[in-house]
């Protein structure tokens, strides 16, 4: 059994969110472009470093193509030569040491070497290239590999462009919960905004920031921590589990606000608005505030 907490403009409480999908996205703009052949230059142009990187990432050894992404994201835009071999390694998912570069011997906590691959590898080097990346990256965002797909949603989570924030919502409805979950992260990064168009979130593990200007906010199935606001715009968010151990913060400006979870849930709730009502399944009192406004605590 359910229950519901509706109100006009604004709710917080202290529970727990983890899984979504999002819609809005303008059709037709990921379509594959041939960015591998805009971002290439004679080989004469290449600097002779940025070649010498660029075959090491062929070689049979898998620390050694990881290594090879690494030194070319060091190169930055020095390396743009290199994105298209970049993108193909996207697909490789040996597992290796990863590699900090200048840090070979880096160790975690547990004294274990952090593990990676040669594909995560080029993703972090694509983002340290930057803005030429973005195009080819988007290109290979519905790639029949999932790897490809998740590993260039990674780094598209990353890096600070329009477009690159448009593709991650496009991977957040993958089919793949890997590549979901890298676009979750990726969003918690951008915290999901946009200016107009409705947001959807569904099925994707993670903590979830989003918000909307003009627009729908709708998240169902979450069970992490979750901040979802829009200034103009209805907010409906549905939990089929807690945890308390997280938070949930849902503000909406000029909008309504309904939140359902599970009738057992163990949480504190705590709801206001300025102009509107607040209603509740829960049994809990709502005090009218001295002059405007309603509130709810329990």
């Amino acid at each position: 059994m359910i229950k519901k907490l509706v109100l006009a403009a604004m709710l917080f409480s202290g529970l727990l969110i983890v899984l979504y999908t999002f819609e809005g996205v303008r059709a037709g703009l990921f379509e594959p472009v041939a960015a591998a052949a805009q971002q290439q230059q004679n080989a004469g142009d290449i600097p002779a470093d940025v070649v010498e990187k660029i075959k090491l990432l062929e070689s049979t050894n898998a620390t050694e193509r990881a290594e090879a992404a690494c030194a070319l994201g060091e190169m930055k835009q020095r390396a743009v030569p290199a994105i298209p071999a970049l993108i193909k390694l996207l697909a490789d998912d040996t597992s290796t040491r990863k590699v900090y570069c200048g840090e070979r011997n880096w160790r975690g906590g547990s004294g274990e070497f952090e593990k990676s691959s040669p594909g995560e590898q080029a993703a972090e080097a694509l983002v340290l290239i930057g803005e030429p990346s973005v195009e080819p990256l988007v290109s290979v965002i519905k790639s029949d590999d999932w790897r490809v797909r998740a590993n260039a949603t990674s780094a598209l989570g990353i890096i600070k462009d329009a477009r690159a924030t448009e593709a991650v919502l496009v991977s957040v409805k993958d089919q793949d919960w890997r590549v979901r979950e890298k676009a979750a992260w990726g969003l918690g990064l951008k915290r999901g905004e946009l200016i107009n168009g409705g947001i959807e979130i569904s099925g994707v593990a993670g903590d979830v920031r989003a918000s909307s200007i003009n627009g729908r906010v709708q998240a169902r199935g979450l069970t992490g921590e979750a901040r979802l606001s829009t200034i103009n715009g209805r907010l409906e968010a549905t939990f089929d589990r807690l945890d308390v151990s997280k938070a949930i913060s849902l503000n909406s400006v000029n909008g309504s606000v309904a939140l359902t979870i599970p009738s057992d849930s163990n949480a504190e709730l705590k709801a206001n608005t300025v102009h509107g009502g607040i209603s509740n399944d829960f049994g809990l009192p709502v005090r009218r505030g001295k002059y405007v406004g309603r509130d709810l605590s329990g």
